[in-house]
């Protein structure tokens, strides 16, 4: 079994694999079929935010095949709100919604905006899963 490592970097800095976490998601891996897991590590290496929401949905996951969304241990915040570091921030969407069992998430920095009376939801989860 493979623990596939992919950083996600809106700057784009060395070493990154995507420029946002919903380019990373739409990978829509069958991590039980190829026996890996597969984890996203964020980080900003300038301090960009990430501005797209993402729905964690089409992956094929299991108890051992999962999927981490981790803030990059370079990107440490603390537990204190840091606009210096990698932030999934979203303005009229909901900013995550996972669709899928197995997702274990760690350390993000999330927040959303809302300009209508819309309802908008940080992390969403749907039934079931």
């Amino acid at each position: 079994m493979a623990a596939i490592v992919k950083i996600v970097d809106p700057d784009n800095g060395v070493g990154t694999d995507y420029t946002s976490l919903s380019a990373w998601e739409a990978q829509n891996l069958d991590l039980v079929t190829a026996g890996d897991t597969e984890t996203a590590s964020c980080r900003a290496s300038s301090g960009s935010a990430d501005t797209t929401g993402v729905t964690i949905s089409g992956w094929i996951t299991d108890a051992t095949h999962d999927v981490t969304i981790q803030q990059a241990a370079s990107d440490a915040h603390g537990g204190v709100y840091n606009t210096n570091v990698y932030r999934l921030e979203v303005t009229d969407a909901n900013a995550l919604y996972i669709q899928e069992s197995y997702v274990t998430l760690d350390g993000l920095q999330i927040k959303v905006t809302s300009t209508t009376t819309t309802q908008r939801a940080g992390i969403d989860r749907k039934s079931g899963v």
